[in-house]
């Protein structure tokens, strides 16, 4: 029975009880349904005095044969031709082939159907650099000067820090004095822990930030956490300047709103989690509750997207398939995201393409 026969069926009152309360249950749930059986009881109640075929499949075939009829049928007949049209089709395939079935309907809770457009899934967070699992700037001795840029950036923005970077030149005096003077002070060490602290020979320092030497050396510029100069200074301090001015930059910069700086402790603990070789869907979600605004919470729900869009995926490659080889690539993505909830939504349609024999028209969930 196809989807005209049904609607004539349920109202001519034919129709089993059985099927009379699924199709009644599927009405409520589907309005485009609910339009289409309007429509039809407008044509029915069109057409009750003239003399229709027993064989007529189509609005048309209704038409051509009883003038009568074509002058009184309201818009909303018209339109469910249309509407019939799309009720025999595979969901978005835009094909008017008609199947036995009407396909169900899935009503997705965890996917989120959307239009493809071209480069616009983000590419995923990179997780934190495996420095990340011990960094501290205070060793215990002195401080603990990163050698490496990149690591120092990527350290920052999980850690919500800025960068202080100590751009010095093999064989300054004053590079020296720095070391054994000045950065082994506990003071010292207490106020850099508001910092990620990056250590760079001049050769090794960006253009852009080797000011001018004849103002001051060494140098100490203050980094964003895309590497732009924020803050700094240049020349010799001995412990007790340096360390109020590294006091008073963290203040500064902390009113700009720019940084929200997570505990060292935490950062450590939450980088080996999101180092970690297999991570879960409830281990990234349990990242993103405890990092809600950080890099850590925006690296989990990156991880989570990449997931997201593999049932995404599926679910189209599904549609156009033949229903073999659609199940074939539910079931494979269902194995894939077993433990996600959009193992869920899989199921469902698997489990409605099994039922009808014909891939299900997709709602996202309200």
């Amino acid at each position: 029975m196809n989807r005209l026969e049904q609607l004539r069926a349920f109202v001519e009152g034919t129709l089993p009880d059985a099927e009379r309360d699924a199709f009644l249950r599927e009405v409520e749930q589907n309005p485009e349904l609910a339009e289409m059986l309007e429509a039809y009881r407008v044509f029915a109640d069109a057409t009750a005095n003239d003399p229709v075929p027993e064989s007529t499949t189509s609005f048309a075939d209704v038409t051509r044969r009883t003038p009568s009829i074509r002058r009184r049928l309201t818009v909303a007949a018209v339109a469910a031709v249309a509407l019939l049209a799309v009720a025999v089709s595979f969901w978005g395939r835009g094909s008017g082939d008609a199947v036995d079935t009407g396909p169900g309907v899935v009503s997705l809770q965890a996917v989120v159907l959307r239009s493809p457009q071209k480069g616009e899934v983000p590419e995923p967070v990179p997780p934190p650099p495996e420095l990340a699992e011990s960094y501290r700037p205070d060793d215990g001795e002195t401080i603990d000067w990163l050698d490496d840029l990149d690591d120092a950036l990527s350290i920052a923005r999980y850690a919500g820090r800025p960068v202080l970077l100590f751009v010095d030149y093999p064989g300054c005096p004053l590079c020296a004095m720095y070391e054994h003077d000045v950065f082994p002070i506990g003071a010292v060490r207490d106020a850099a822990d508001a910092f990620v602290m990056l250590r760079l020979t001049w050769n090794e320092a960006p253009a852009e930030l080797r000011t001018d030497p004849s103002r001051g050396w060494p140098i100490f510029p203050v980094l964003d956490h895309a590497g732009k100069r924020i803050d700094g200074f240049s020349g010799y301090k001995t412990a007790r300047p340096l360390e109020r001015w590294i006091r008073a930059a963290s203040k500064r910069i902390g009113k700009t709103g720019r940084f929200s700086p997570v505990a060292w402790k935490q950062v450590n603990s939450l980088a080996k989690r999101a180092r970690a070789e297999s991570l879960s869907y409830a281990d990234l979600d349990a990242l993103a509750q405890e990092n809600p605004a950080g890099r850590f919470g925006a690296f989990a729900r990156s991880r989570i997207q990449v997931l997201h869009n593999r049932a995404e995926t599926a679910l189209r490659d599904a549609r156009d398939a033949t229903p073999a080889e659609a199940r074939r690539i539910l079931e494979d993505a269902r194995k894939e995201l077993r433990e996600t909830p959009y193992a869920h939504d899989l199921n469902a349609v698997l489990s409605s393409l099994g039922k009808t024999g014909a891939f299900p028209r997709l709602e996202n969930a309200k």
